[in-house]
């Protein structure tokens, strides 16, 4: 089985199926009189929430900070995945009697909208992307790391598998590790994740002060260029 390519939801479900299975196997056990080693439960005086993957406890508002200090992009607009995927600018407007996407107006955009009331990203924000309660992931960020000013803090490269008739195609991967060796030769320090789907990869470089977006995106060709083959 491919753990890597199933999403939260299965993992809690196949999770609670083998702590299941194990209790009845137990129970099996002790009616037939026969001893196995069972290891002792910690206590904990915590009260645990199953529907949060990560204890509230170690997300404080300092490392919220220190997140979106690192991930910087615009602060007066972000958007949120939604249920079905994809991501969605968040606006106090989304859901009113006037919004053009209520009425199921056709050619007006988010951006062109005159009741458009962008939603800012604060600390609450990134405090829920990083617990991650939702089992939809709804609560995932989507940055818009280019500012008005045409200048980002940061680069990143998105690694997936695009052959349609192979879904085995791991050629990503290649791709993925030819960009850390180019980095790590060059001194270049980069972040690399699984993509939620586990077929691709996301490569991180943040830079530590803006600029021109123009310069970032020749910086990134010339990673590419390097690599030879990624493309």
């Amino acid at each position: 089985m491919n753990l890597e390519g199933q999403n939260l939801e299965s993992l809690r479900k196949m999770i609670k199926h083998l702590q299941k299975e194990n209790q009845e196997l137990k129970e099996l056990l002790r009616k037939n009189n026969i001893t196995f080693n069972e290891p002792k439960e910690e206590k904990t005086t915590e009260s645990i929430d199953e529907n949060t993957c990560i204890k509230d406890t170690y997300i404080y508002d300092k490392l919220v900070a220190y997140f979106l200090t690192l991930f910087q992009g615009r602060r007066d607009v972000y958007a949120l995945r939604g249920s079905k995927g994809g991501y969605f600018p968040q606006c106090y407007n989304r859901w009113k009697d006037y919004c053009p996407k209520q009425n199921n107006q056709r050619g007006m955009s988010c951006q062109k909208c005159p009741y458009r009331e962008w939603k800012a990203l604060d600390r609450e924000v990134g405090k829920n992307h990083l617990l991650g309660c939702k089992d939809n992931c709804t609560d995932v960020i989507g940055l818009y790391p280019l500012l008005e000013d045409d200048t980002c803090k940061l680069l990143v490269f998105d690694f997936d598998n695009h052959d349609e008739n192979n879904s085995e195609n791991n050629d990503w991967k290649d791709e993925i590790d030819a960009i850390r060796k180019i980095c790590h030769e060059n001194d270049i320090d980069v972040l690399i994740e699984r993509s939620r789907s586990g077929n691709g990869a996301h490569a991180w470089i943040l830079f530590k002060e803006f600029v021109p977006a123009s310069l970032a995106r020749e910086f990134g060709l010339l990673l590419i260029e390097k690599g030879g083959t990624i493309y």
